[in-house]
């Protein structure tokens, strides 16, 4: 009989606002509680659970002011990512076992699915300013299905951002005179077939890879190739 893998159900950052809180103070203490399950833990117990109290203070007073609610927004942000990197870490500790993740204070859900579809959109997407060197922090509620997100930013207000394949985004920017397209192809293969190149075009691609972990550099791109007519 074959072991069903079951992983972190990464459910923390589309809770209910008064979800939320309640959910950090039971991560928080079950791994207080099984710390020699998960000794190396990125937040400890002790760190979540302080996260649930300030996060719980904050959420009662953000509708006070604009102020309060930037703090509310600036702590939340702080809690989604570092839920991120504990779910990481439970992942890679529990190696597929439901139990294991149970110990965590967190469920745990099956890799395999009875829907076949790709993700839902991802909802109640928002800002939070981290500080002023140039990053900002994105949040938003995930759907059940998603493993994980691409997130595109840009400057130009010209820019219009479409799915245009199972696995392909096109992104459009400029006038329409001097309109620049851009494909990007989301891939686990070595050999990606790019579709809706317009045929007698040069067309140039770069090549990055990643996992959960981060990104690689952006491998220096092949010499330009006319699209066959």
């Amino acid at each position: 009989m074959s072991k069903v893998h079951l992983y972190p159900k990464r459910e923390f950052a589309g809770l209910k606002e008064a979800e939320q809180p309640i959910y950090l103070g039971k991560h928080g203490a079950y791994s207080t509680t099984n710390i020699t399950v998960y000794p190396s833990m990125p937040n400890t117990g002790t760190v979540m659970s302080g996260h649930a109290v300030t996060l719980s203070n904050l959420l009662s007073l953000k509708d006070r002011s604009e102020l309060d609610k930037s703090n509310y927004e600036t702590e939340l942000g702080i809690c989604v990512s570092e839920m991120e990197e504990n779910y990481n870490y439970i992942n890679d500790v529990a190696d597929g076992d439901g139990a294991k993740i149970a110990l965590a204070g967190i469920n745990s859900s099956s890799v395999n699915t009875t829907s076949i579809g790709a993700p839902g959109n991802a909802e109640n997407v928002k800002y939070v300013i981290v500080d002023s060197s140039g990053e900002m922090q994105i949040v938003y509620n995930a759907d059940k299905l998603a493993m994980g997100a691409i997130i595109m930013t840009y400057t130009d207000p010209s820019v219009v951002i479409t799915k245009t394949g199972p696995l392909q985004y096109k992104v459009t920017s400029g006038p329409p005179a001097a309109r620049v397209d851009v494909l990007i192809d989301l891939t686990t293969t070595i050999r990606t077939l790019i579709q809706n190149l317009t045929p007698g075009s040069k067309i140039t691609s770069e090549v990055g890879l990643f996992n959960r972990n981060g990104l690689s550099p952006v491998l220096v791109s092949p010499t330009p190739i006319i699209v066959p007519r």
